[in-house]
Order: C-alpha cells, then structure tokens, then sequence
C-alpha cells in the first residue's frame, strides 16, 4: 500500500510528513522510525496495511468518563509507533489481515457501536485506521482513536468526518526535559496540533500518564495552556505509569484543580459529578446518568460537557 502524506527530496530521498519527526528515509536507510514505512524505489509504502488485532473493552476502563458511558467497544491496534514509551508491545501473532467489509459485517453483529484506535500509536498506522473509520461511519459505528498528538497540525482536520472523539495521550504534563529524552523535542507543533483537534469538534479527553520525573509546577503550566487555548471542561486523567505513589498523585489532582480544570480524574475514579454542585451525574456502579435533556446538572444546571 502506497503510504501518504510524504515529498520526494533531492537524492531520491523521502521524507516522511506524517507525524513530527519527519523522518528522511533512504536506500540505505529505507525505514522510519517507525519501522513500518518504508521506501521502495521512488515510493514510500506502509508494510502494516489492514494488518490489526482487536478485542473488547468497556469505554471507561480506556480513560473516557464523559463519552457515551456503559458501552463496549472495539479496541483496534496494529504496529508502529513514533515514542516506545508511549506504547504498548504488540504481539505480531495477533494481528490479521482483514477483510474490510466483513470486519464491519461482524462488528455490526456483534452488537457493539464504537470502534476504539488504540496503541501502539494509530496515526503510525492512519492509512489503516482512515480506511477502517471511514467504512466504519458509512456503516453507522461510532470512530475513536487515541494519540500522542505528535503529528502534524495539519493533519487534524482529516478526522473531523468519521471521528466523534480523541484521546490524547501526554506525558509529565508535558514537561520539555522529559519529552527532549523521549526524542520528542517539537512541543510547539504538539501544542498546535491538540489547538487544531480540538476546533475540529470532537469529544476529547486528556490522559496524562506520570512518572517518577514529573514536576508539580508543569501541572500548573500545562492547566494554564488547556484553559487559555481550549477548555477548562476537557476531562484530565492523571494515570501513573512507572509510578506508584498514591498521595503524590492526589496532590497533582488537588493542583489540577485548583488551577482552573473542571473535570480532573485518578486512574480508579468511575464517576463524575458536577464540577459546581459536586453532585454526583454519572454512576458507573448503577449504571445511571443523572442530566437532563439538555446535558445539564439537574441540581445546579451547570453545563456539563458530555456525550452520552
């Protein structure tokens, strides 16, 4: 399958504009980072085409509290990634190829309604993921993907058709240090490109994976971006990864808090309640939403960003 979004440079050489490492790939060197684009003559070509492993999953157990609570989904992954942190192995024994139209004939059956790109990092494997979603829509299911949000801004507006929801996945709040060690150093681009998905108008959540090199100051940094250039309603997950101090991250809670953000959840917390009243709206143990027709607080009538 012929890859997109790259240029044919000066040598013969290509460079990669998927995501923001921009990889020069060669005949010498004919694979990106990623290592599953790779250069064939002239061409760049994906080796991961509709090559994917799935499996089921309650939407709140993948960090997203305000989109369509209860529902299962269907967890997609595939290979490649741009950040080994950012990913979890995938076993290569799993993935299939599949059969477009029947991959959808089966989900459509199987009673399940959202289609969840998961990791190891889906932009890695968009010409699969942008396939697989825009079939998915025309068949009436629901597209979510989740990212590290290293990709080109641009590249946001293709999701407005077929996604209804993001989950961007981030790191220390976004500590530079930290993101300079994971070879990730473009965090003015980053920053535009979680500006860009959010004017798309999807549902987005924000998990934010700590660890022991987190610093408390960038909580107050990185609360001050999200209010200032997209919403103080964007839900927050603060999810430990390498990291098992319990009070340190309820102290991160408390500043996110009091920073601005409305929404800010631990890795265990289920339910969400009011960010004004603090009544309790949405009770994962029974299954029950409490809001009126117009997504509002019943209690309060705070607005509550939601999508149920």
């Amino acid at each position: 399958m012929r890859a997109f979004l790259w240029s044919l440079e000066a040598g013969n050489k290509i460079r990669c504009k998927l995501c923001l490492r921009k990889c020069l790939i060669t005949d010498k060197n004919p694979l990106g980072y990623c290592k599953v684009r790779k250069k064939k003559g002239n061409n760049l070509i994906v080796t991961n085409y509709m090559k994917i492993s799935f499996h089921e999953e309650y939407i709140e157990n993948l960090h997203l509290l305000h989109f369509k609570p209860f529902q299962k989904v269907l967890v997609i992954n595939s290979l490649g990634t741009n950040c080994e942190y950012c990913s979890e192995n995938v076993d290569k024994k799993e993935l299939k190829k599949i059969d477009l139209e029947k991959f959808i004939e089966d989900v459509k059956s199987s009673g399940i309604k959202i289609l969840f790109f998961y990791q190891q990092e889906p932009i890695i494997y968009f010409e699969t993921m942008y396939k697989i979603a825009k079939y998915a829509f025309k068949a009436g299911l629901i597209n979510v993907f989740s990212t590290n949000a290293y990709f080109l801004p641009t590249l946001s507006k293709l999701f407005k058709k077929y996604f209804s929801a993001v989950q961007v996945r981030i790191y220390n709040f976004l500590d530079e240090e930290f993101y300079k060690e994971l070879g990730l150093e473009d965090l003015r681009n980053l920053k535009k490109t979680l500006v860009y998905l959010y004017r798309q108008k999807l549902h987005m959540e924000i998990a934010n994976f700590v660890n022991e090199k987190n610093k408390k100051e960038n909580v107050f940094k990185f609360s001050e971006f999200l209010i200032n250039n997209l919403s103080s309603s964007i839900p927050l997950h603060i999810i430990p990864k390498d990291f098992d101090n319990f009070y340190e991250l309820l102290e991160l809670k408390e500043l996110a808090e009091r920073s601005g953000l409305r929404f800010v959840y631990l890795s265990e917390d289920r339910n969400v309640y009011c960010y004004n009243c603090k009544n309790l709206i949405i009770d994962r143990d029974n299954q029950k939403i409490y809001l009126n027709n117009a997504l509002r607080c019943p209690y309060c009538l705070a607005k509550i960003e939601v999508v149920v």
